[in-house]
């Protein structure tokens, strides 16, 4: 029996024991049924029966739920009054809501945000020493793909063979495209890496071929790149209404930040520019650097002339 507490208890149970004995792990559904709980008793549900207040606080969207939350948390519910109304529970079944075709805003950092960030992830420690940990490379991936724009995808199957510290300049293979580019990076950066690999070096002696971004026993870095990355937002409280940012959202950053630096600066010729950072990010096409130009004239309404007067002069 688990420990559920509200009046449901019976037929939360049952549910639970259904979906084991139907071969689901159901880790993620119990805990959802374990909120359900709460919410029954925070609603006061008593008998066998729910109410119509229970049921419609539950099936809201709240302030800062991801899209998806909202339809896992609405069908758990679902799913259980279904099920639970068979075996004598009184309730009226949810009608699903149009929860609306969902295009992802992406998240752009502010300076102020992208700076906490560095330093909460030079704070991470491990719990016991081991050499199987993606945490050595955090600090120096992190910022490497806010400074680059690069896609994650690109900075794990970099390998060392790739950067040439003598003229600061590194190879990515383009996962999109699969065609590689040559981009050049500044001395801070150059600094942050060449002192991240001699660090790992002391672990195992690195080949050229070997990954650059790895663990310290050699082997290639996986998901717990996001396991990490969360944890600091989390502890940053970094957030929108879509809930935490992806990791894909310091590559938006990065071409948000580039664009309104290129756009304050008098020193280009901004078409010019515009196709140098379409290059850089590895975009097949100006079109899709220039989405980047709407979203920094979102983020900053004070060079709003400066992006429209580009979009006319191009577009007309």
């Amino acid at each position: 029996m688990m420990d559920f507490q509200s009046s449901l208890k019976p037929y939360l149970n049952n549910f639970y024991n259904y979906k084991k004995e139907q071969g689901y792990k159901f880790e993620n559904g119990y805990l959802l049924l374990k909120k359900i709980d709460a919410f029954a008793l925070k609603h006061k549900l008593t008998s066998n029966c729910t109410s119509a207040t229970f049921i419609e606080d539950w099936c809201k969207k709240n302030p800062n739920e991801s899209i998806s939350t909202w339809q896992h948390r609405f069908g758990a519910l679902k799913s259980f009054l279904e099920y639970s109304s068979t075996f004598g529970l009184k309730t009226t079944i949810p009608v699903t809501p149009v929860f609306g075709k969902f295009r992802y805003e992406p998240f752009i950092f502010t300076i102020e945000q992208v700076s906490n960030l560095f330093s909460e992830i030079d704070k991470l420690r491990l719990k016991r020493n081991e050499t199987a940990t993606t945490l050595f490379a955090m600090p120096a991936m992190i910022r490497f793909l806010y400074a680059t724009g690069c896609r994650r995808g690109e900075a794990v199957n970099l390998k060392l063979n790739d950067i040439n510290f003598s003229d600061k300049s590194i190879k990515i293979a383009d996962i999109k495209s699969h065609r590689e580019r040559l981009i050049p990076i500044d001395s801070k950066l150059s600094t942050v890496l060449e002192t991240y690999h001699r660090f790992m070096i002391r672990y195992k002696k690195a080949e050229q071929d070997d990954y650059f971004f790895r663990k310290p026993d050699g082997s290639p870095i996986g998901s717990s790149v996001s396991h990490w990355y969360r944890r600091c937002l989390v502890k940053l409280s970094i957030y929108n209404q879509n809930g935490y940012p992806r990791i894909h959202d310091l590559r938006h950053t990065f071409a948000v930040h580039s664009l309104k630096n290129i756009l304050q600066s008098t020193k280009h010729d901004f078409r010019s520019a515009i196709m140098v950072l379409s290059n850089y990010l590895g975009h097949s096409t100006i079109e899709s650097t220039e989405y980047y130009l709407r979203l920094t004239k979102a983020k900053f309404p004070e060079i709003v002339q400066q992006v429209d007067d580009y979009l006319n002069t191009y577009h007309d």
